[in-house]
């Protein structure tokens, strides 16, 4: 996992905790905006199988461990869950689609970018 950013940008990085080390992920404030700016950048796999539940419950508790009062935080990347309708904030009746679309409802966040951009190929 990385994230480009532009050299204008000033930004640290957040060192996480070695229980997260098995996420696709990378935490760092931009510091030249009031109040900070959280980033979390993550990559989900799309395997759903017994360590998916393992998987999310860890990104989410990270996301909760390292997010702030004192400042915004954003969550970006690609989740793999095709199954939340985010406009009726509706999900498939799943552990991990119901995990991840109850914790963006319970604390406050909202989801930006509500399509999918698909490649066609020949």
């Amino acid at each position: 996992m990385c994230a480009l950013i532009d050299k204008s940008i000033a930004v640290a990085e957040v060192v996480l905790s070695g229980d997260y080390s098995e996420l696709e992920l990378v935490v760092f404030d931009v510091l030249n905006v009031l109040p900070t700016v959280r980033m979390f950048v993550a990559y989900t796999p799309p395997n759903y199988h017994q360590n998916a539940s393992h998987y999310v419950n860890l990104l989410l508790d990270c996301v909760n461990k390292y997010s702030c009062n004192s400042r915004s935080s954003v969550i970006l990347g690609d989740f793999n869950l095709h199954n939340i309708s985010w406009p009726n904030l509706h999900c498939t009746n799943d552990y991990i689609h119901q995990t991840f679309l109850s914790f963006v409802i319970t604390r406050g966040f909202i989801q930006l970018v509500e399509f999918l951009l698909v490649k066609q190929t020949c």
